[in-house]
């Protein structure tokens, strides 16, 4: 339910039912415009260090290059809605209490703000600095 408060996380919802769901892992939808532009896996790579156990979903079979070519009559393009906006988060995750998910949130909220900050990084690559004794260093 916390996650439902975070701008650009969507989690996958069951329907209702008369059961509670038990989850191994959740998917959630990831709007990257809510986030700076980041793409998927640069947000996941960018969530990981802060403890997060999230990875980005699992590919398109039209984008797998280990699927061999995949007869196609149309557009593919929730196929590739999807493959560019679907997120894991992992069970140890889910397994934490509600202190440690307010902590998520906000480890989320962080990315956010700094979201373009993190982009312009990425796109420039590391920065390279030269020491005083003339080799270069990559920070």
């Amino acid at each position: 339910e916390l996650l439902e408060g975070v701008r650009g996380i969507t989690p996958f919802l069951n329907p209702p039912s008369d059961s509670a769901p038990g989850y191994y892992k959740l998917g959630l939808r990831y709007d990257p415009a809510e986030f700076g532009g980041l793409s998927r896996d640069e947000f996941a790579a960018t969530v990981r260090p802060e403890g997060i156990a999230i990875d980005p979903g699992s590919g398109a079979a039209h984008r797998i290059t280990a699927a061999g070519p995949i007869r196609r009559s149309g557009s593919l393009a929730n196929a590739d809605t999807a493959d560019a906006g679907v997120l894991t988060l992992h069970h140890p995750i889910l397994l934490e209490d509600e202190a440690d998910l307010e902590q998520i949130v906000a480890a989320l909220e962080k990315i956010r703000g700094a979201a373009r900050m993190i982009k312009s990084s990425v796109v420039r690559g590391p920065l390279s600095v030269t020491r005083d004794d003339g080799a270069a260093d990559t920070e």
